[in-house]
C-alpha cells in the first residue's frame, strides 16, 4: 500500500500585494524558461507558483533558497526597472526575517 504525498514544508511569509506581484512574475518567468529550455519545471517552482495563487502568506521550504538567488541576480540585473528591483529587496528582507 502507497502512503499519500505528504504536503512540502512551507515557510509563512508576510508579503505585500506588490511584493506578492514581483515574486509570481518571477516565478512565472522562471518556469517559462525551464519549459523554453525543453526541460520540466521543477516542483518546488510548481508548489510556489501553487501557494501564491492561493495565499500568497506562504511559500515551500525548498523554494527558498532558489528564489533567493533568483531575487539576487534579478535585483542586480541592470534590465530590471528600478521599482521592481526595490520590491524585490524589500522580498529578500521578508524572506531573510522568516529565519530570524
Amino acid at each position: 500500500m502507497s502512503k499519500a504525498p505528504t504536503e512540502p514544508r512551507t515557510n509563512a511569509v508576510e508579503l505585500s500585494d506588490e511584493q506578492q506581484w514581483v515574486l509570481h512574475h518571477r516565478v512565472v518567468t522562471l518556469a517559462d524558461e525551464h519549459l523554453s529550455a525543453g526541460d520540466d519545471v521543477p516542483d518546488w517552482l510548481v508548489e510556489s507558483f501553487e501557494r501564491l495563487e492561493s495565499d500568497g502568506s506562504s511559500l515551500p521550504e525548498r523554494a527558498i533558497d532558489p528564489l533567493e538567488a533568483d531575487l539576487r541576480a534579478y535585483v542586480e540585473d541592470p534590465e530590471t526597472p528600478s521599482s521592481d528591483a526595490k520590491t524585490a529587496t524589500a522580498i529578500l528582507d521578508a524572506l531573510s526575517d522568516r529565519s530570524d
